[in-house]
């Protein structure tokens, strides 16, 4: 039975779906060819950030735990993934269009600052946020936007 987490269907750790899916078609009589098992796994990954994306601001879940935070991480890769989307015909253009505009919007219009309802701090992004209420998770900025910011403080 597949459960929900209300922004999509929970799949099982890609790891996880990685082993068992080798162990059975090697022992299957019908195994896939190569090609095949690419096409497979290249969907079930894509479709990762198919459900696990928060539709409202694009937001994509670090991991599908319970009550686990989104990640700028993973809504990174989520923007890169749907051109690779498009391309294998596993999306339309528009709607790789929408999820990125949706995105790029939340971004754009989000909060900056020291306050607890912040996604960010002087252009940086908190690397969780909470994937409904949109506000940091951590409390501060994610290493390497820190390391960034502290870089690009001394070369001025």
């Amino acid at each position: 039975m597949e459960q929900r987490n209300g922004y999509g269907v929970i799949g099982k750790n890609v790891a996880t779906k990685l082993s068992n899916c080798q162990t059975d078609q090697i022992m299957s009589s019908n195994k896939l060819s190569v090609d095949a098992e690419l096409e497979k796994l290249q969907r079930e990954t894509f479709d990762y950030f198919l459900y696990e994306t928060n539709p409202a601001n694009g937001l994509v879940i670090d991991k599908t735990a319970p009550d686990w935070p989104a990640s700028i991480a993973a809504t990174g890769l989520g923007l890169a993934c749907y051109p690779v989307g498009v391309e294998r015909g596993f999306m339309s253009r528009a709607a790789a269009v929408e999820r990125t505009l949706v995105t790029l919007r939340f971004f754009w219009n989000s909060p900056q600052g020291p306050e607890a309802d912040a996604t960010g701090y002087k252009g940086f992004y908190y690397h969780f946020l909470d994937m409904d209420r949109t506000r940091n998770r951590r409390g501060s900025p994610s290493n390497v936007a820190a390391d960034a910011r502290a870089r690009d403080d001394h070369t001025c």
